[in-house]
């Protein structure tokens, strides 16, 4: 029933940003084509808008998919009822932190560029900078966490996945997302990076701490492109 709430979730994700999408182009007085979308999966006011927008449509369904399950009231199935904790927050927030140094210095020899060629591209094109701040640090955290480390994450755990299948799946599939983004390299460190998500959901039993290191994660990456 997991894998259906997968596809449910990220069709409301997805659905929410193409309607926002011809939205968007409509009102630019433009027709949609393929170089139009190229162009607006770089533009970084579409970027920031459109994820905010999803964020609205995909978090409140995520509760109501925790509504439909029995026994849980929506909120203590996605692991929200409870704030996170400051020790918690610090501890997890430093992992965070730990593993985008072990990137920062691993990935000049592997090739890669640690300022992702897609970010420069998005903070470049935009006219309003905190518009894309915005869609990077609240609104991919709240919708991405919301559907993997929220309504999957504990269905899948419960599973005959278990907890180390579940850590896997949902981090690959979450990088998977990512793509057409990013090289292998950058691709590699996500899956970690989403491992570490999905430990710290579990050890702390609290989605709030997921949510908080995917935030501070992408804050650091942003305003490392702002500065470059």
């Amino acid at each position: 029933m997991t894998l259906v709430w997968m596809f449910a979730t990220l069709g409301a994700w997805f659905g929410a940003q193409v309607a926002f999408m011809i939205v968007w182009v409509i009102m630019d007085g433009g027709r949609i084509n393929a170089n139009k979308l190229d162009a607006l999966a770089l533009d970084g006011d579409f970027l920031g808008a459109s994820t905010l927008i999803a964020a609205a449509v995909a978090c409140p369904f995520c509760y109501l998919i925790g509504r439909w399950r029995h026994g849980f009231s929506g909120w203590d199935y996605l692991a929200l009822l409870k704030g996170p904790g400051w020790p918690s927050v610090f501890f997890w927030s430093v992992a965070t932190v730990l593993l985008g140094l072990g990137f920062h210095f691993l990935a000049p020899y592997l090739g890669a560029d640690e300022t992702p060629e897609f970010m420069t591209k998005a903070v470049r094109s935009s006219d309003f900078i905190p518009l894309l701040i915005l869609g990077v640090v609240v609104g991919a955290p709240l919708v991405e966490e919301f559907i993997f480390r929220g309504v999957l994450f504990p269905g899948w755990t419960k599973s005959k996945m278990g907890l180390t299948g579940t850590l896997i799946v949902t981090s690959l599939v979450w990088t998977l997302l990512h793509a057409g983004q990013y090289g292998w390299v950058i691709l590699l460190y996500l899956f970690l990076m989403g491992i570490l998500f999905g430990s710290a959901r579990h050890v702390t039993g609290n989605l709030w701490i997921p949510i908080i290191m995917h935030a501070l994660n992408n804050a650091i990456s942003v305003f490392e492109t702002i500065r470059a």
